[in-house]
């Protein structure tokens, strides 16, 4: 299903999956957010696939 964020200009972020029943909050102060991170990937998608991986790894723990 659709998951949703917000990202603020810093790297803060909101991250929300209805699905998994999971909303993520980072707070932050990284001054080159919007830059590319090491990876090649900027680190706002670098963060919104870590949200998502967190959701998915905790869905799957609550999974009987």
């Amino acid at each position: 299903g659709p998951d949703y964020h917000a990202g603020g200009i810093y790297g803060q972020f909101i991250y929300i999956n209805p699905e998994t029943n999971m909303v993520i909050v980072k707070t932050s102060a990284h001054r080159e957010f919007q830059e590319p991170a090491k990876s090649g990937a900027s680190y706002k998608q670098e963060t919104v696939n870590m949200m998502r991986n967190l959701s998915a790894y905790y869905a799957a723990e609550k999974a009987p």
